[in-house]
C-alpha cells in the first residue's frame, strides 16, 4: 500500500472519479423513478380505455345515438380526459427516454457498470488499508469510506482541501477531526489512485 500522502494532482483525480461514480449511480435512481412514473401513467390509460370500452358495449357500440355516446363518454370522464391522460403518459415516456440516455452517456464516461463495481471494489480495500481511521458502514453516507464512524466522508475532507482550505483551517472548522484523520484521508487518495491507475484502460 502506497503510505504517501497524495498530491494535488492525486486528489483532483480521486475526486473526479468520485464524481463520475455519483453521476452514474445518480443516473440510475433516476432512471428507475421516471420508469415507475411512466409505468403508472400506462396503467392509468389501459385502464380509462377499458372503462370506455365498457361503456360503449353497454349502450350497444357507436352505432348507437351521438347523446348514448356522449353519456358513455361522461360516465368515465370524457374524450378529454383519456387524450390528457394519453399525453401525460406519452410525455412520461419521452422524458424517461431522454433520462436512460443521459445515464447511458454517464456510465460511459465511468466505463460501464462491472468498471464502477471493480472501482467501488477497490475503494474499500483502500480504505480497509486504514480501517482503524476509514471506516465503511452500510446505511451511512450510502456507504462511502468515512472517518472514525462519522458522517465526515474521505471525500468531504478531498474536496475542503481542493478548494483551498488548509489543513489547519479545516481542524479549526471542525475540532472533532485530528491531524492524523486529514492525513488517512490523503493516504486513503493515493492508494486509491494507484489502485484505479492498474485498471485496464477503457
Amino acid at each position: 500500500m502506497n503510505r504517501n500522502p497524495a498530491s494535488s494532482q492525486t486528489i483532483n483525480r480521486v475526486l473526479k472519479h468520485h464524481r463520475l461514480v455519483e453521476e452514474a449511480i445518480g443516473g440510475l435512481a433516476a432512471v428507475l423513478e421516471r420508469h415507475k412514473l411512466a409505468t403508472k401513467a400506462a396503467n392509468d390509460l389501459a385502464q380509462t380505455l377499458e372503462q370506455h370500452k365498457t361503456a360503449l358495449a353497454a349502450t350497444g357500440g357507436l352505432g348507437q345515438t351521438l347523446e348514448q355516446y356522449q353519456l358513455a363518454l361522461e360516465s368515465t370522464g370524457g374524450l378529454s380526459a383519456t387524450l390528457e391522460q394519453h399525453k401525460l403518459s406519452q410525455e412520461a415516456a419521452n422524458d424517461l427516454t431522454q433520462t436512460l440516455e443521459q445515464h447511458k452517456t454517464a456510465l460511459e464516461a465511468a466505463g460501464g457498470v462491472a468498471r464502477l463495481l471493480k472501482q467501488h471494489k477497490l475503494s474499500l480495500e483502500a480504505a480497509h488499508e486504514l480501517g482503524h481511521i476509514i471506516t465503511v458502514e452500510a446505511g451511512k453516507r450510502g456507504g462511502k469510506p468515512c472517518i472514525r464512524g462519522s458522517r465526515f466522508t474521505v471525500y468531504d475532507i478531498l474536496e475542503y482541501l481542493t478548494s483551498g482550505m488548509s489543513k489547519d483551517e479545516i481542524l479549526a472548522d471542525f475540532p472533532e477531526l485530528t491531524q492524523q484523520d486529514i492525513h488517512a484521508c490523503l493516504t486513503f487518495a493515493a492508494d486509491l489512485d494507484q489502485r484505479l491507475a492498474a485498471l485496464p484502460p477503457l
